[in-house]
């Protein structure tokens, strides 16, 4: 099973420092999975802990927060 996968089944249960490990092995291994940091609504619980903004820096997301959404266009 992926890193990644674990850590979401560790954030899921709210074991925040287990799902971190996990997280942090993700990226060690360089999976492909470790993109969905971003954006992965199911690690929002996870999203205000410093070590998210750390995880994300490594991986070069400057605030460990994903993108603001782009406005539709709402031109008829």
């Amino acid at each position: 099973m992926p890193a990644y996968d674990i850590a979401l089944v560790y954030a899921s249960l709210g074991e925040n420092d287990r799902a971190f490990e996990w997280l942090a092995k993700a990226l060690a291994e360089r999976s492909m999975f470790v993109v969905h940091l971003a954006w992965d609504a199911r690690l929002g619980p996870l999203r205000t802990h410093p070590r998210f903004a750390e995880l994300g820096q490594r991986l070069g997301i400057p605030s460990g927060q994903p993108p603001p959404p782009k406005a539709a266009n709402t031109a008829t």
